[in-house]
């Protein structure tokens, strides 16, 4: 049932695919993740017309949390934005998320490299880990905080990783704030 989920979503966002919104974001993240080209607020518009029409009534919350996280496997940064703004502002909304059952699932996204480039990352923090955190205070922050040491976060100090190369060559960090895409 979640490939049949899945395939339904990336038919819909690929029916907002642009080829300039596709240039402009693979050039934002120096072409380190690839993209279909769909905007961020179609991105979320088409993760909540999906959910309410083809998954809040059919899937259990913990069956909706292993969709999303199959949506991590899924080949364009769009379906992995999918998949964070379906745990960030589905899920968490409605304490679907369990930090002991989801934080070594969560963690093994980056081990796996489900999430390899800083943009992700980036959103998926800010979405999730974040607000995981003012939820459930340290006992969600302590877990997350050793991750520095114990998991694949692709940052630069660690220039052997293949993650490594998603950080611009400059090693500039990456931006703090979300531009607007095209």
């Amino acid at each position: 049932m979640h490939r049949e989920l899945i395939r339904d979503l990336r038919a819909r966002l690929v029916q907002h695919a642009d080829p300039k919104s596709k240039r402009w974001w693979e050039n934002y993240v120096k072409n380190s993740a690839p993209f279909l080209g769909v905007k961020m607020a179609a991105i979320r518009s088409l993760v909540h017309q999906w959910h309410t029409q083809h998954v809040a009534d059919r899937l259990p919350p913990e069956k909706q949390v292993d969709l999303a996280l199959a949506m991590f496997a899924e080949a364009h940064t769009e379906q992995k934005l999918a998949g964070t703004l379906f745990l960030g502002e589905l899920l968490l909304p409605h304490n679907a998320l369990d930090p002991d059952r989801d934080l070594p699932r969560f963690a093994a996204l980056f081990d796996d490299e489900r999430i390899y480039d800083w943009n992700t990352c980036d959103w998926f923090c800010v979405k999730v880990l974040g607000p995981l955190i003012e939820k459930f205070g340290p006992t969600c922050a302590d877990p997350i905080s050793d991750w520095r040491a114990t998991h694949n976060l692709g940052v630069p100090a660690r220039p052997s990783s293949p993650s490594s190369t998603c950080y611009p060559t400059t090693s500039t960090p990456p931006p703090s704030k979300h531009p607007a895409s095209p």
